[in-house]
């Protein structure tokens, strides 16, 4: 959940709404690596301006927003999908089920799901609470993409990894080499970069999540200047 909404955080923040988020739209990086995860199809996805008030119906019926079934819906909608995926995830079954497409919109609109079986029993009172606020029927209640990544339940995982990060001291030096290059030779080596096999840039991406405290997928001038 916490590179899933790593993911969101950058699209809501460069102005995108994914607008189909479900379990099988996460793949593995790799068959051999189980904790790097991709957020993939960007079918449905729209770029919005600020505030773009959206009435198309997309989604697939256990992950989609009351309010898109409504036909007025922001890229909140989303986030509504994530917390029906961290459902899923914790107890194994979706808060809103149904034996048909029309039986889970139904459900969507009109039941309140439970967290009182059995299974969550072990489930903590953070991630209980987070799941609360994102499952909020009205949008404006609701988390956004970056209030659920602030979130405790998040940030304790998220500390607890960046305790296991180490950074190479050359890396300063790389960083203040980079910045030196002229734009032509900057460009470059960004285009060059985007083209990396992922298997060799593993520290490069620790390090920068690390450095990227508010999860945008950006550093800025602080992020970079507290990280270092």
């Amino acid at each position: 959940m916490k590179q899933a909404f790593y993911a969101l955080c950058y699209l809501h923040k460069n102005r995108i709404c994914h607008r189909d988020i479900k379990p099988e739209n996460f793949l593995l990086y790799r068959e051999d690596d189980d904790s790097h995860i991709k957020l993939i199809d960007f079918g449905l996805a729209k770029r919005v301006i600020p505030n773009e008030i959206m009435n198309k119906p997309n989604g697939t019926p256990y992950y989609i927003a009351p309010e898109v079934l409504k036909g007025s819906y922001t890229t909140q909608c989303d986030v509504w999908s994530m917390g029906v995926i961290m459902f899923i995830m914790l107890c194994g079954k979706p808060p809103f089920g149904g034996k048909q497409n029309k039986d889970i919109i139904n459900n969507v609109l009109n039941s309140t799901y439970s967290m009182k079986s059995e299974v969550w029993n072990s489930v903590s009172d953070d991630a209980k609470d987070l799941i609360s606020k994102l499952l909020q029927r009205s949008a404006d209640v609701r988390l956004t993409a970056q209030e659920a990544f602030d979130h405790p339940w998040i940030q304790q995982e998220r500390d607890k990894e960046n305790n296991l990060v180490e950074l190479n001291p050359d890396m300063i030096t790389n960083i203040q080499h980079y910045m030196n290059q002229a734009k032509l030779r900057q460009t470059t080596l960004t285009y060059i970069a985007t083209r990396i096999p992922e298997s060799q840039i593993t520290d490069l991406r620790a390090a920068f999540t690390k450095f990227d405290k508010n999860g945008d997928g950006q550093l800025t001038h602080q992020e970079l200047k507290e990280g270092i």
